[in-house]
């Protein structure tokens, strides 16, 4: 048996918008990156997002792996642009009365038990108030 070695671009495309996607889907590299640091292994990651491939999903992986500090520079790129889009959001429309009331009801033991421990831990991360205790 004759096994054939050949080099492999990783899966990804970046659009004209900036954002960086898997395979042939719309799934963006951070979604896949995020959930792979969530310890979802990849067959996880396809059942999640039925739209990529297995083999793209071990690929992206593998890429990551292999190019730590370029995969932790783009996830800052991509957290600095979430917040420049949230703060430009909140300036156009300000929220503070309703962001203050769902705060509130974050400390609200039913309703904390209803959340997700990754859920709960961003939040609580995010905003300390809302820690318990």
């Amino acid at each position: 048996m004759n096994l054939v070695f050949e080099p492999v671009a990783p899966p990804l495309k970046k659009l004209n918008d900036g954002s960086i996607r898997v395979g042939n889907s719309r799934v963006t590299l951070e979604t896949v990156i995020c959930a792979y640091r969530q310890y979802k292994n990849a067959e996880e990651i396809v059942h999640s997002f039925p739209t990529l491939e297995l083999a793209d999903v071990h690929a992206v992986i593998a890429y990551a792996l292999r190019h730590p500090s370029e995969i932790d520079a783009y996830m800052q790129d991509v957290d600095l642009e979430v917040e420049r889009i949230r703060a430009e959001i909140e300036s156009k429309f300000p929220s503070k009365a309703l962001r203050e009331k769902l705060l509130e009801r974050l400390k609200d033991p039913l309703i904390r038990a209803k959340l997700s421990p990754e859920t709960l831990a961003h939040f609580t991360a995010k905003f300390p108030a809302v820690a318990p205790g």
